[in-house]
């Protein structure tokens, strides 16, 4: 088995550098390069999101670059996708769960609130089944360091994709950095962050895997 390899210094920087708008520094590696270039190109092809002229007030910057939903106006998100494979779920357990902490003791969700904190996102934030069984590990060979890192990827990249918003938005693109057997180079693997409100932890954001997204894509359209 190859194992995953996690980015290098030039890599991270180039992804931070491209999250934020900034010049490439020459003095990278050509692998930076490529990572840099890639996440320019997605986020040049990403969905606009809807703006709201009306922001919520908040503590954290990433609530105020974010617009929620009402816990009620969520969509049951579960879609087959034959490319993915995204695990189904029973849509009437679904709608009977009521917020996100039912939904964590349910199996359905994956609380990673604490792992963001540490990063600087003061939110309560999940992440569903299947972008955890698809995304964050979906090899058992990996080891709890290495699941604890890439899901510290993921964040980063949603604190970053957060941070250079020009719009509030309640429904986000956001690409991220992974790498997947048996290739060990990490290449971009798209995610989408959706910002709700939870009638008991208030403002939350769930991250989703790309083959959940059309039902959300929906709602929005039919609004």
């Amino acid at each position: 088995m190859t194992n995953p390899r996690p980015l290098t210094h030039d890599e991270k920087k180039a992804s931070e550098a491209a999250f934020r708008g900034l010049p490439f520094d020459p003095k990278w590696s050509q692998a930076a390069k490529t990572v840099y270039d890639g996440i320019l190109a997605t986020l040049e092809k990403s969905t606009a999101s809807p703006v709201i002229t009306d922001p919520p007030s908040g503590s954290s910057e990433e609530s105020r670059d974010l617009v929620p939903l009402n816990q009620e106006d969520i969509p049951v998100i579960a879609e087959e996708s034959d490319e993915t494979a995204v695990e189904f779920v029973d849509e009437q357990s679904v709608q009977q769960i009521h917020s996100r902490r039912e939904a964590i003791e349910a199996g359905y969700l994956m609380d990673v609130s604490e792992e963001a904190k540490n990063i600087g996102l003061e939110l309560a934030v999940g992440m569903t089944k299947p972008l955890w069984n698809r995304g964050i590990c979906p090899s058992a060979d990996l080891s709890e360091e290495e699941l604890h890192h890439r899901v510290r990827d993921v964040l980063l990249a949603v604190r970053l994709r957060l941070a250079g918003l020009e719009s509030p938005a309640a429904f986000v693109e956001v690409p991220v950095l992974l790498s997947f057997e048996p290739d060990p180079t990490p290449q971009l693997f798209l995610i989408y962050a959706l910002f709700h409100k939870d009638p008991l932890e208030a403002d939350s954001l769930l991250l989703l895997h790309p083959g959940e997204v059309s039902l959300a894509k929906q709602s929005f359209s039919e609004n």
